[in-house]
C-alpha cells in the first residue's frame, strides 16, 4: 500500500516539476482514475481495508493546490463505494453534502449531482463516466435512509433534491431518486403521486422496459424492504425469486448489504411457514445460511453497519431451530446494537420480531413490552402507515 502512496506523490512531484496546472490536472486525473478503479475492485473482491488505504492516497493528491474541481468526484467515490464497508454509514453524510457543495462551487454539476443523490437515494453501480456522475446524486439520500434518519425530513430532502436535479437537467439522476421517494411515501402514508412520479411496481416495469439493470436492482431492494417492514413474507419470498442475485449488479454498495440481510430474513421466514415439502424448507434454510455467511465475512473485514442485522438473523435462525436461549440472547443483542448505532428502523423491526417470538411462546408480558417498544420506534422514525397497521392488528 505504501507503494501506491509513493506512486501518487511521485507523479505529483513530476507534474510540479513542469510547473503547469494543466499538466498537474491531467496527471492527477490519470492517477485518480487508476486508483479509483483499483479501489472499486478491492472493495468488490473483499478487501475493504486496502480500498480505504487507496482512498487516503486520493486525499493526498487532492491536498495539492489547483485540484479543488476534482474534490466532488473523489468524494462520491470514496464515500459511496468504499468507506461504508469499514466506517459507520452516518459518517458519510457530512462529506457527501460537502462534495455536493464543492461540485456546485467549482461548476462540476454532474459530480455535485452524484454526491447529493448518494446522500439522498442510495448506492448505484459505477458504469460509464457520464452515468456515474448522474448516479452519485443518489448516495446521500440512501445513506440518510439506511442510517435511520426521520422519514419526514428525508421526504423533504428527496423532494428538494429532485427539484435540484430538474434544474440541473440531470434527468437520469432524477429517475434514480424515484425508488427512495416511493418507499418513504409508502411508509409515511403519502398517496399523492406527481405526474412524473411512479410507484415501485411502476419503476420496476419502467426499468425492465428500458433495460436499466441498476434502477431495476434498486427497485427490487426497496420493494423487498417494504415487504419485510409490513411483514408480507409470502410476497417477499416470491419477489426474492423474481429479483435474482442482486449482488452481481451492485457489488460495492450499501444496497447489496441491505439486500443480503433481507434475503436471509425472508428465507428464514419462508422456511418457518412454507407448507410444502421438507426439501423446500431445507432449501430456504440453506439460502438463509449462505446469505448470513456473506454478512459474517463483511463484519469480519470491518463492516460495523451490519452487526445488529447479524444478531437479528441469528435470533430468527435459532428460533427456527428451537434454540431458546440463543434466540433470546440474540434478539436482545440485535436491539441493543441497533439502538446504540442509531438504526431506529432496524431496532423497530427487531422489537417486532421479538414480540412475535414471545407470542408464539405464550409469554404475554414480553410480547406486549416489545410491541410497545416497536410502536414507539416506528413512530419516532416517522413510519405512520406501519404504526397504523400495527395498531389495527392489536385491536383485532
Amino acid at each position: 500500500m505504501a507503494s501506491i502512496h509513493l506512486l501518487a506523490m511521485q507523479l505529483l512531484d513530476t507534474a510540479w516539476f513542469f510547473g503547469e496546472c494543466y499538466i498537474i490536472g491531467k496527471v492527477c486525473k490519470l492517477v485518480l482514475y487508476g486508483i479509483s478503479h483499483t479501489m472499486l475492485l478491492q472493495s468488490a473482491f473483499g478487501k475493504p481495508r486496502e480500498a480505504s488505504e487507496m482512498a487516503r492516497a486520493v486525499d493526498l493528491i487532492l491536498a495539492k493546490p489547483g485540484l479543488a474541481k476534482m474534490k466532488s468526484r473523489s468524494t462520491f467515490m470514496c464515500e459511496g463505494y468504499i468507506h461504508h464497508w469499514t466506517n459507520p454509514i452516518q459518517s458519510s453524510l457530512a462529506p457527501l453534502l460537502e462534495g455536493y457543495q464543492a461540485g456546485l462551487r467549482t461548476g462540476d454539476t454532474e459530480s455535485a449531482a452524484f454526491n447529493r443523490e448518494l446522500f439522498v437515494c442510495g448506492p448505484l453501480l459505477f458504469d460509464t463516466p457520464p452515468l456515474t456522475n448522474l448516479y452519485s446524486v443518489c448516495f446521500r439520500a440512501g445513506h440518510l435512509y439506511y442510517s435511520g434518519r426521520p422519514l419526514g425530513g428525508l421526504l423533504n430532502e428527496i423532494k428538494t433534491s429532485i427539484t435540484v436535479m430538474t434544474q440541473l437537467k440531470q434527468d437520469q439522476a432524477r429517475v434514480f431518486m424515484m425508488p427512495s421517494l416511493a418507499s418513504v411515501k409508502k411508509l409515511r402514508g403519502d398517496t399523492s403521486i406527481d405526474e412524473k412520479e411512479m410507484d415501485l411496481v411502476g419503476i420496476t416495469k419502467f426499468a425492465m422496459e428500458t433495460g436499466n439493470q441498476l434502477l431495476l436492482a434498486q427497485a427490487y431492494v426497496n420493494r423487498l424492504e417494504l415487504n419485510v417492514f409490513f411483514q408480507e413474507w409470502e410476497a417477499a419470498a416470491s419477489l426474492l425469486f423474481e429479483a435474482g442475485d442482486i449482488r452481481k449488479i451492485l457489488p460495492e454498495l450499501t444496497a447489496v448489504c441491505r439486500f443480503t440481510f433481507f434475503e436471509a430474513l425472508i428465507s428464514i421466514h419462508a422456511a418457518q411457514v412454507t407448507p410444502a415439502t421438507w426439501l423446500k424448507r431445507r432449501k430456504w434454510k440453506r439460502r438463509a445460511v449462505k446469505a448470513m455467511k456473506f454478512i459474517r465475512g463483511w463484519i469480519k473485514k470491518g463492516n460495523v453497519n451490519l452487526v445488529h442485522s447479524l444478531h437479528l438473523l441469528e435470533a430468527e435462525l435459532a428460533a427456527l431451530d428451537g434454540k431458546r436461549e440463543k434466540a433470546e440472547n440474540s434478539y436482545k443483542a440485535a436491539i441493543t446494537v441497533a439502538s446504540r448505532n442509531g438504526f431506529i428502523q432496524d431496532r423497530a423491526l427487531a422489537h417486532e420480531l421479538t414480540s412475535a417470538y414471545f407470542s408464539k411462546k405464550g409469554d404475554e408480558y414480553w410480547k406486549d413490552y416489545h410491541m410497545e417498544q416497536c410502536l414507539e420506534c416506528y413512530l419516532n422514525w416517522g413510519a405512520t402507515t406501519k404504526v397504523e397497521v400495527l395498531r389495527n392488528n392489536l385491536v383485532c
